[in-house]
């Protein structure tokens, strides 16, 4: 795990690569995962990890309302630097047992 954890903090500093951390203790999660891809200037498309085989989308009422959830998420996250140190204090940690 402190590999994993430690591949996150190196793979963070890219500057193409905006990682946060949405702690628990912030009263928000959600059970499955999401993506939303920007395919060019007008082309979006999403994708809804969910049994058995996931879910696509890309009408705009459904981007547009997996978009917000997205934003939402992402106001309530850590920023990215407190992201990293937040996830490099969990590698420390782990060494330290």
């Amino acid at each position: 795990m402190q590999a994993q954890l430690n591949h996150l903090v190196e793979m963070s500093e890219r500057p193409n690569l905006d990682l946060q951390v949405l702690p628990l203790a912030r009263g928000m999660s959600m059970p499955y995962g999401i993506t939303l891809l920007h395919l060019g200037a007008s082309d979006r498309v999403g994708f809804i990890d969910v049994p058995p085989n996931g879910h696509f989308f890309e009408g705009a009422d459904e981007l547009a309302h997996h978009e917000r959830t997205f934003e939402y998420f992402q106001a309530a996250a850590l920023p990215v630097k407190e992201s990293r140190d937040y996830i490099h204090q969990l590698a420390t940690d782990l060494e330290k047992h």
